[in-house]
């Protein structure tokens, strides 16, 4: 059984044989540590990112940029369906 008591105290390190890990049984967070999250890249930044780093001259650069994009950002049926239908009538 699992004992919460164990969980908090390091593993003894074998200092004589450092290429053997200590074995964990479980993960536990410091809670002192500030565990602050931050978005770095959007979809969009890294799908520009991928897409610049092809030529503009190459034939396919069109077709890879929206393959690519339908392959990141699934396209839903039913909402294109009701752009299509707004669109329609601005027509």
């Amino acid at each position: 059984m699992w004992n919460e008591a164990e969980s908090d105290s390091e593993p003894e390190i074998d200092t004589e044989n450092t290429n053997q890990m200590p074995e964990h049984n479980g993960y536990k967070q410091d809670s002192s540590k500030n565990n602050s999250s931050a978005i770095l890249a959007d979809v969009f930044h890294e799908m520009f990112k991928v897409t610049r780093t092809i030529s503009t001259r190459n034939t396919l650069l069109k077709r890879f940029a929206q393959a690519f994009t339908d392959t990141m950002l699934i396209p839903d049926q039913g909402d294109k369906a009701a752009v299509e239908v707004v669109l329609a009538r601005r027509i």
